[in-house]
């Protein structure tokens, strides 16, 4: 799936597709908002929630991989292949 095809899912169709196909990179929580990032092929997906998983607020969808430098603490690369 693409990032275009992605963006014109309607938004249960969108939770749907993350819920079935992403991988979940991360969270964090800022005042009453939690944040979660997903990737989905080429692509990443920031959820924003209201209530943890309950209340859907924004979806921000992006191929830059610089969304990715708020997570970068709860990456884990120990144990993959040529990591030292």
């Amino acid at each position: 799936m693409t990032l275009q095809e992605f963006s014109l899912l309607p938004r249960r169709e969108q939770i749907v597709v993350l819920h079935e196909q992403a991988v979940y990179i991360g969270k964090r929580k800022r005042h009453l908002h939690t944040t979660i990032l997903f990737q989905l092929d080429a692509f990443y997906i920031e959820v924003q929630y209201r209530r943890y998983r309950q209340v859907v607020q924004e979806i921000y969808c992006t191929a830059s991989t610089t969304i990715i430098d708020s997570y970068l603490d709860q990456i884990n690369v120990e144990g993959l292949v040529g990591v030292p």
